[in-house]
């Protein structure tokens, strides 16, 4: 079998870009509307008080300055990661997108945010940058009951509306949907209606594995025996069933999640390297092609 068996990010991006692309995480601090109490103040059990990001501080353009003083070669994408990136003042977030663009080395942003944030204003603001522009969306889970008992406060419909809305104003944003694995109460058929819904609405998918970090709120779970998480073995099984049935068209911009190590408590495999091989081998032994058993 071809090492690769599904439509890789980054092979989008070459297609698009004629070179390879990376991304840079740039954090602005934002807020989110589950945990200022717009809709909650203790945000979603599976998600750390320093966001999914770095957690570097400083202006844009230090942020971009300091990893460009590392990484000098190249093209990139400024990733706006943690939190909701769309949620607060219109003005200052176009200026924060905007400054990242000051960069030659800047070829594109990617935004992240949860639908229900979604402002489109200042996506129509965005188009003016003539830029090429990526939205990430957290759907998570399709199952509204799982996503009461993670304290979303949100419901599937919200992504499905996101991405109607960001395709009305311009078809050419690249939208990116979010989902996790091994929520509580999720099982595979949920896994796969997510995954699903993220393929007919969005463009892209990105799949993450639930972990535990030391200040998530589902550490509790997890330490009162009330939470069982995914082995390796068992996340690349659910993975591979889902790349089968998904639309082959979808780009798949992730396979897992990523932790910091010293904030990591379980599973341990998250920080396996070779992940990535495990998942090749399982593939060619199951002969898993993305969009196998797709039906349209």
């Amino acid at each position: 079998m071809n090492r690769v068996f599904y439509r890789t990010y980054s092979s989008f991006l070459k297609s698009r870009f004629k070179e390879q692309v990376h991304k840079i995480p740039i954090n602005i601090n934002t807020n989110c509307p589950n945990r200022d109490g717009t809709k909650s103040i203790n945000g979603c059990i599976y998600c750390s008080p320093n966001g999914s990001g770095t957690g570097i501080n400083g202006t844009v353009q230090e942020q971009i300055e300091l990893y460009l003083g590392r990484n000098p070669i190249g093209k990139y994408i400024a990733y706006f990661q943690s939190y909701s990136n769309m949620y607060g003042d219109e003005d200052k977030l176009f200026a924060y997108f905007s400054d990242a663009l000051d960069y030659p080395q800047i070829v594109g942003l990617s935004i992240a945010t949860r639908p229900d944030t979604v402002n489109s204003n200042l996506i129509k603001k965005l188009l003016l940058l003539n830029t090429y522009i990526q939205i990430e969306l957290g759907l998570e889970s399709a199952n509204e009951d799982t996503l009461r008992r993670i304290n979303r406060h949100d419901v599937p419909e919200t992504f499905v509306n996101a991405c109607k809305e960001i395709k009305a104003i311009n078809k050419n944003i690249h939208i990116v949907g979010h989902m996790i694995i091994g929520l509580p109460g999720d099982k595979y058929d949920d896994y796969l209606n997510t995954a699903l819904m993220i393929s007919k609405y969005a463009h892209g998918i990105k799949f993450h594995h639930l972990y535990i970090e030391k200040n998530m709120p589902i550490r509790e779970l997890f330490e009162n025996n009330k939470l069982q998480l995914l082995s390796e073995n068992d996340y690349i099984g659910i993975l591979l069933r889902l790349l089968n049935n998904i639309n082959p068209n979808t780009i798949i911009h992730r396979l897992k999640s990523s932790s910091n190590p010293r904030r990591l408590i379980a599973p341990l495999w998250t920080l396996d390297s070779m992940f990535p091989e495990k998942v090749r081998k399982e593939a060619s032994k199951s002969k898993t092609i993305q969009g196998n058993n797709f039906v349209s």
